[in-house]
C-alpha cells in the first residue's frame, strides 16, 4: 500500500510541487532515450539530442501551465502534443534525409516523457483511480491534490506509467534494425492506446477526459488500437520484405 502525505518537496527552503519536478527529469530522460536510439541507428545523435531537449522541456513547461490552457487541450492535449512533436522531428529528419529514424526516436522519447508525467500524477493524486482497498492501493493526505483524501484508490497512474515505459523499451530494441515507414506510427498508436485505455479506469470525479458525460478516452483508445494493429501489420510486412531483399 502506498501513502503520500504531500505533493510538494522543499528545495532551498522553498516548497516546490512534485508535479513541477518530475516532468523536467522526464524530459531529460526522454531526450537521452531518443538520442541513444538515434545513435544506435547511426543518425546525427547530437542533433537529435538538441532537438529532443528543446521539445521535451517545452512539453514539461506546457504541462505545468495546462490549467491555464483552453478547455479542449485537457482531453486532447496528449494528441496535440504527439502531433506537434512528430511534426517537428519529421521536418528536421526530412532535412537530413532520415525522417523515419527521427520519427522513431520521437516515438521512443514521447513514451518515456509521458511515463514520467503519469508518475507525477500518481504521486500528487490529481487524477487517481477508483476506490480500491486491495494490494498496492494508494492513499493521499489532505496536503496533496486529491479531492477525497484518506481514501484508498487503485494505482491506475502507476500502471499507466509502467505500460508507457514498457512501450518505450520494446520500441527501443525492436526498431533498431527496422526502417519501416509505419513503425514509428505503430509506437505512437501503442502508447496512445495504453495512455487513454488506462484513463478509462480513472475515477470519474477526477477524470479530465469526460465531456458532456462522454468519456473521450473510449473513442481515442479505440481509434488508437485500430491504428496500432494496422500499422504493426504493415511494419511486419515491410520488415519481411526487407529480409527477402537481403
Amino acid at each position: 500500500m502506498f501513502y503520500f502525505d504531500s505533493s510538494q518537496v522543499n528545495i532551498f527552503s522553498r516548497a516546490v510541487s512534485v508535479y513541477a519536478i518530475i516532468p523536467v527529469f522526464g524530459a531529460v530522460a526522454a531526450a537521452l532515450a531518443a538520442t541513444l536510439f538515434a545513435k544506435q541507428k547511426k543518425a546525427d545523435a547530437a542533433r537529435v539530442f538538441t532537438l529532443s531537449i528543446v521539445v521535451f522541456i517545452a512539453g514539461a513547461i506546457m504541462r505545468l501551465y495546462q490549467d491555464k490552457a483552453p478547455d479542449f487541450t485537457v482531453p486532447f492535449g496528449v494528441l496535440l502534443g504527439t502531433a506537434g512533436v512528430s511534426a517537428v522531428f519529421g521536418l528536421f529528419g526530412k532535412m537530413k534525409n532520415d525522417a523515419v529514424t527521427y520519427l522513431q526516436a520521437a516515438a521512443v522519447g514521447l513514451s518515456v516523457f509521458l511515463s514520467s508525467c503519469k508518475l507525477g500524477c500518481f504521486i500528487v493524486g490529481c487524477c487517481h483511480g477508483n476506490a480500491y482497498d486491495g494490494a498496492f492501493s494508494v492513499t493521499y493526505s489532505e496536503n496533496t491534490f486529491c479531492e477525497t483524501p484518506d481514501t484508498p484508490f487503485f494505482p491506475i497512474q502507476l500502471v499507466t506509467a509502467f505500460l508507457l515505459l514498457l512501450v518505450a523499451i520494446i520500441a527501443f530494441f525492436a526498431l533498431r534494425k527496422s526502417n519501416s515507414r509505419y513503425s514509428w506510427l505503430a509506437v505512437l498508436a501503442a502508447f496512445l492506446t495504453a495512455y487513454h485505455g488506462c484513463a478509462l479506469f480513472v475515477s470519474k470525479s477526477a477524470s479530465a477526459m469526460i465531456i458532456n458525460n462522454v468519456n473521450i478516452a473510449v473513442i481515442i483508445s479505440a481509434l488508437s488500437a485500430a491504428v496500432m494493429i494496422t500499422t504493426s501489420a504493415l511494419t511486419i510486412k515491410e520488415v519481411k520484405n526487407e529480409k527477402k531483399r537481403l
